[in-house]
């Protein structure tokens, strides 16, 4: 009966030491967070940009473990909500790129979609495009489409990226005519960026990519490419004939992606 007792006092002192160091540590974290806060909000309210520059970046890693705690966090979103209203873009651009960071809110994917839809400057624009590639937002896709249209070339490399995170079947029809349009562009990094994250395939997007064996040079980076989205496709003749060649090509990947693109199209009856 004594021993009984002792274990269940002993149960109870464990957990009591245990409750005690747990609230101590959560006592630590929420200081420690706090006057981190603290101190990139005074240094934000600097006329110096790049000392509220500084004080934004400042926030970027937690002072305590790995993780803010979820208060922390909300008051970190809004400072960040905040400082995308700078009237420097450095400075905006950073708050936008930290606001990546907490793209699991839903709060903060609507709010960067709306800067990247209506802000009147392009560089804000991409910044807040290239933290919405991270969204797990399926609506976030239809930003992407929106701002595909815009004659800059790195919103429109930013949103071909965007818009082939549509894989599923049932989306395809949708993506089609933004990759057929981004891998025609005349700008080589927007028809990089298809070729580079294409998803699905297509005939449309085949006769592109055979067509592009057509020309008498192709850049290596293109080469490069244009063979790995080709695999997996049926060759037809012509093209074969045209990527048999590079199998002796100078460069060791160029003649690895030839090999497998040819390998691949002997597989497919």
């Amino acid at each position: 009966m004594c021993l009984k007792n002792f274990h269940k006092t002993f149960v109870l002192l464990f957990l009591a030491l245990l409750f005690t160091s747990c609230a101590r540590e959560n006592i630590k974290q929420k200081t420690e967070e706090e006057n981190a806060i603290q101190k990139s909000t005074e240094m934000y309210h600097s006329p110096n940009w790049i000392v509220r520059l500084e004080g934004i970046t400042a926030l970027r890693k937690p002072p305590y473990k790995d993780a803010w705690h979820p208060n922390s966090k909300k008051r970190i979103i809004t400072f960040l909500k905040g400082a995308t209203e700078d009237i420097h873009t450095a400075v905006k651009i950073e708050a936008i790129k930290q606001l990546a960071l907490y793209i699991d809110d839903a709060g903060v994917i609507k709010y960067l979609e709306e800067i990247s839809l209506n802000d009147e400057n392009n560089n804000i624009r991409w910044a807040a495009l290239e933290s919405l590639l991270q969204s797990p937002s399926r609506e976030t896709i239809k930003v992407f489409m929106t701002n595909f249209t815009s004659d800059d070339i790195f919103i429109k490399e930013t949103s071909i990226k965007g818009i082939l995170k549509l894989n599923d079947d049932s989306s395809k029809q949708d993506a089609l005519p933004y990759v057929l349009d981004a891998l025609n562009d005349e700008a080589i990094n927007v028809r990089i960026a298809a070729l580079d994250n294409l998803t699905f395939r297509d005939e449309a997007i085949y006769r592109i990519l055979a067509e592009s064996f057509q020309k008498d040079r192709l850049s290596a980076t293109m080469l490069h490419f244009s063979l790995k989205a080709i695999d997996g496709y049926k060759l037809d003749q012509e093209t074969q004939e045209k990527i048999v060649p590079f199998l002796t090509h100078t460069d060791v990947e160029i003649r690895i992606l030839a090999l497998r693109a040819l390998k691949s199209s002997d597989r497919i009856k």
